[in-house]
């Protein structure tokens, strides 16, 4: 099955694809999908690292990591890692002998992983971990999209539009290579005209690990 070129979803608008990047790329009211939660989680951070307000779209989703961390009722962050190796490999054999795709259950145990590797040396305690998922994530309520950048899977952009939107590590996740069945080819291919034609000016490609210090 072809992919879905953008050009063919964007006539009007720029179709970029960009190498090395600094933070004076991103400005507010863009937005930067991506197809998984945890690659948007590594790159909030790089983005607040260079002083770029930005936000992750879904708050829904936040709280579904905050569940599963109180879920696996870790008494500190090693135990919570632990817990979580066995509750990802349990689960992941669950999934396969049901003929399910994993991606969603490495996704969440890869988020996890990433807020705890962010915590600060003083504050590496189960309670931090938890109040740092819920500051990160957002929901459109309150119309603040325009003053920051944000980020969104491509799941919670379907409906929206920007006028500049970031493809993040598009080859490298779209179509997920868990997608076996026809079935789930066919979501990712939809899934991927979702987010070529987000954009309603300028659509722009970018890897994630092209920070131009």
């Amino acid at each position: 099955m072809n992919t879905i070129e953008a050009h063919e979803t964007n006539p009007e608008g720029s179709v970029e694809r960009i190498g090395l990047y600094t933070a004076e790329l991103f400005h507010p009211g863009s937005v930067i999908l991506c197809r998984n939660t945890a690659p948007l989680v590594a790159f909030a951070y790089s983005l607040l690292k260079r002083d770029v307000p930005c936000r992750i779209l879904g708050r829904d989703i936040g709280a579904q990591l905050i569940t599963l961390v109180k879920k696996l009722r870790a008494a500190n962050l090693e135990d919570l890692t632990e817990k979580l190796d066995v509750w990802l490999s349990r689960e992941v054999e669950r999934a396969n002998k049901d003929d399910r795709s994993p991606d969603r259950l490495y996704d969440q145990a890869d988020c996890i992983r990433f807020f705890i590797d962010s915590l600060d040396e003083d504050s590496r305690t189960v309670d931090s971990l938890l109040a740092k998922i819920e500051l990160m994530f957002v929901d459109d309520t309150n119309g603040n999209l325009s003053f920051r950048v944000t980020l969104s899977t491509v799941h919670k952009a379907k409906g929206l539009e920007f006028a500049t939107v970031f493809i993040l590590d598009f080859d490298k996740y779209m179509p997920s290579k868990w997608a076996k069945q026809p079935w789930q080819r066919v979501q990712e291919m939809n899934l991927i005209y979702v987010a070529v034609t987000r954009a309603m000016e300028r659509l722009v490609y970018i890897n994630s690990d092209a920070w131009k210090e």
